[in-house]
Order: structure tokens, then C-alpha cells, then sequence
């Protein structure tokens, strides 16, 4: 502001001397023409006035224009010079600046994805098997080898105690030497009921995290084709303390179930297939899956189950474990848990969100609330809205949820008691729709 004022003032001085001196110049010129006209006549004075005045304003305008070169214009010229060209900057309105803004932060996304999916390949393609713990010795990330390892003992799952599935006393021997020198430790497990025996080391990192590296025994290759790299960094910083209830939608850790059954009476009726995948937050974790079989109850205790299928007890305590810690989310949700329930003496006190209800909030009570209505309502691919099977259904059901996580958040339904609050209020309308 200060330089633009300066700048003001000294074009107005400019031209008020010029103004001065031309005024000054003419009271000359008449006094000199007066003179004239009394000793050689009118013609003499005039020729000596325009002589004169042409002379006067000539060198006027060339001093002021001189004056204007050397304090104005070429300071100005070499200002330009040194900070080098410049397009004039457009003037953009608000919904343009928008747009930009818009652009900019996709391409920022799109360089952090590629950065994110090539570490995850790099990592992918080195020959251990590698899981990351967190200081509760949670597992907060996994790789395709570490992923058949674990499977071994039980399905893979984040968020799970890495004790599930190796030796309890030896990781707890191998964590307390590695927090009392904080340097990488050594030392052998067994994955599952196997007896293989694993070499590994178990390296710390911050805040009582730690990298368990566990180095490919003989005879063991590494697939063909690695799969991906499933993680939750947001379980680095889980506290044990925190209430589930408290917890926000987009942090908690859901399992999305749906079972196959010869009816809808849990005590006359068979459960004969049970498909789960979890989630956590908004993301699926497709490598997080269950898809059981079961054996149909019968009179005869002779008759033996086909290859591939289990009893409803062993098959509900896997789905227990599976869902350890977890969310249970499911269409028609008191009805899948009542045959559950009746089939196993396992207790379940999984927080429970039911699909139909959740529906039913989002759409209206009018809305069609079958599975195949959600999927087509919130744009789940045609293929995926014919899949038939307890598994398929299940991950029918994660897309739909997944869908719907956004619409939670618009209103404002960000915690798992304020949904559960809002969907208790309208059970009574939504009771016919069960």
C-alpha cells in the first residue's frame, strides 16, 4: 500500500511542475513579446511568441519525461526483469477455485494411492512372511504368507491376539526380551497343530509396536502370485479402555454374516451354511473371510458328514471366534442369531445391527427391504445383487453396508449408541417389516 501511495505521489509532482513551469514559461513569454511589439511592432511580438512557446514546451515535456524514464520507468523495468515474466492471474469465482481445488486434491489421492499400492507390491513380493503387532499384541497388518500361516490355527483377522495362533509363551518370552534390550529377538513357533517349525524374529518399532518377521521354513514357496497387504493402522493406537458403545462407525471393526437354512423355525429348522467377511470401518477385507458347511442334523448317529462339512456346534464356535471383538451385522439379524443361539451353547454378546432396520431408516418404511431391493438402491452391481450362498450373501451384504456408511455419517450418526438409540425408536414401526 505504501509503495502503490508512493508511486501516486510522485506522478502528481511530476505534473504539477510541469503545470508550474509552463505557467512560469508563459508570464515569460508575454513579458518578452510586450517588449518586442513596443519597439518593432504587433508582427515582430508574435513571430517571437510562437518561437518561444513552441521552444518552452518542447524542453518542458522533454524534462518531464526524462524524469519519469529514470525514477519510474526503468526502476519498474528492472524490478520486472528480476522476477522474471508473468501471465496476468485469471480471476476465478468461488465454484471455479471449487473445481480446482477439487482436481488438485484427486491428483494428490490418485499419487497416494499409486504410492500406497507399489510399497504394498514391494512388500508383497519379499519372501517372509511379515504381521505387525501392537503393544496389546494385536495384529494390526498381514501379509498373503503370513495370512496362510495364521490360517493354520483359524481364520485371519486384524485386530486379533497374535497368541491365537502361535505359542502364547513363546511370544510373551520373545516381546519381554525384545522391550528389556529393545533390540530385534529371535526365536522358533509352531503355526497351528501342525508342529512345522518357524524361525522368527520379532523387531520393535514405536510405542511398543513390533514387526514379526517369520522366515519361509524348507520346503515351503512363496505363491505364485502375492496377494495384498491387509492392515489397520488405526488399531496402532487402539486403547483396551474404550467403549465399543462410545467408538465411531468408521473405526469399528464389523463382521457382516448371513446363513443358508432349511427354514425359519431355529428349533425345528437346520442350519446348513454360515458366510462371513469382515470390515473394518468402510473397507472390506476380502482376504477376512468364513464359508462353512454344515451337516444337516440327524437321527442316525451313523450317518457321517460329506467331505467339507461340520457339525452346527463346531462351525458356530469357529464363527464365534471369527467374530471376537467385532460388530455383527446381518439382514434380518434377530432371526439368524436365534438359530445360532439354538444350535450352539455359545454366548453371544456381539453388538448386533440388523440390515432391515438400518433400511428401513435410511429409505422409509415403504422401501423394499430385501437384500437384492438394498443392493439395487444403493448401486451394488446386478452380478453381485443374483449371488446365492452363505458366503456370497455375505459379501452382498458388505457392499451394501459399505453403501451405506456414507448416508450413517449425513446424518450425523457417527457413534454405534447413537444408531443404535435412533434405530431402538423406530423398532415398533419397523416390527411388521421382520
Amino acid at each position: 500500500m505504501t509503495r502503490r501511495s508512493t508511486l501516486r505521489v510522485r506522478v502528481f509532482q511530476g505534473f504539477a511542475v510541469l503545470a508550474l513551469a509552463l505557467v512560469a514559461a508563459l508570464r515569460g513569454v508575454l513579458w518578452m513579446v510586450g517588449t518586442r511589439i513596443a519597439d518593432q511592432g504587433v508582427e515582430a511580438g508574435f513571430t517571437l511568441a510562437a518561437q518561444l512557446g513552441t521552444a518552452t514546451i518542447l524542453l518542458l515535456c522533454f524534462a518531464v519525461w526524462l524524469y519519469f524514464d529514470e525514477r519510474i520507468a526503468k526502476p519498474l523495468e528492472r524490478q520486472s526483469d528480476t522476477a522474471g515474466p508473468h501471465d496476468p492471474a485469471p480471476v476465478f469465482g468461488p465454484e471455479e477455485m471449487a473445481q480446482q481445488d477439487t482436481r488438485r486434491m484427486a491428483r494428490a489421492m490418485a499419487l497416494l494411492d499409486s504410492d500406497k499400492s507399489q510399497l504394498a507390491r514391494l512388500i508383497a513380493e519379499m519372501p517372509s512372511a511379515k504381521l505387525v503387532v501392537n503393544a496389546g499384541d494385536q495384529i494390526v497388518l498381514y501379509d498373503n504368507l503370513a495370512a496362510d500361516l495364521l490360517a493354520k490355527s483359524g481364520a485371519p483377522r486384524l485386530g486379533a491376539k497374535l497368541s491365537d495362533y502361535f505359542n502364547a509363551r513363546t511370544l510373551a518370552g520373545a516381546r519381554a526380551k525384545m522391550q528389556r534390550t529393545g533390540l530385534e529377538v529371535q526365536f522358533t513357533t509352531e503355526a497351528g497343530g501342525e508342529g512345522d517349525p518357524l524361525n522368527a524374529r520379532m523387531r520393535p518399532l514405536e510405542d511398543g509396536n513390533a514387526l514379526v518377521i517369520l522366515d519361509k521354513t524348507e520346503g515351503r514357496t512363496p505363491p505364485e502370485h502375492p496377494g495384498p497387504l491387509v492392515y489397520d493402522f488405526a488399531l496402532l493406537s487402539s486403547q483396551n479402555g474404550h467403549l465399543v458403545e462410545e467408538t465411531p462407525l468408521s473405526a469399528l471393526t464389523y463382521v457382516i454374516l448371513s446363513t443358508e437354512t432349511t427354514g425359519l423355525l431355529p428349533h425345528r429348522d437346520d442350519l446348513l451354511q454360515i458366510g462371513a467377511v469382515r470390515m473394518v470401518g468402510a473397507n472390506i477385507l476380502r482376504r477376512e473371510t468364513l464359508d462353512l458347511r454344515i451337516a444337516p442334523a440327524s437321527g442316525d448317529d451313523t450317518e457321517r458328514p460329506e467331505d467339507g462339512q461340520m457339525g452346527p456346534r463346531d462351525a458356530c464356535a469357529q464363527l464365534h471366534d471369527f467374530a471376537s471383538g467385532a460388530v455383527i451385522v446381518a439382514h434380518n439379524a434377530p432371526l439368524r442369531m436365534a438359530f445360532l443361539r439354538h444350535q450352539a451353547n455359545v454366548s453371544w454378546e456381539n453388538p448386533q445391527i440388523d440390515l432391515v432396520l438400518l433400511s428401513a431408516l435410511l429409505f422409509g418404511d415403504r422401501a423394499d427391504h430385501s437384500l437384492r431391493g438394498m443392493a439395487a438402491r444403493t448401486g451394488v452391481g446386478t452380478s453381485q445383487g443374483l449371488a446365492r450362498g452363505g458366503l456370497a450373501q455375505a459379501k452382498l451384504a458388505a457392499e451394501v453396508m459399505q453403501r451405506m456408511m456414507p448416508m450413517l455419517a449425513a446424518r450425523e450418526l457417527d457413534s454405534l449408541s447413537r444408531l443404535k438409540d435412533t434405530l431402538n425408536r423406530h423398532a415398533d414401526s419397523l416390527e411388521s417389516l421382520h
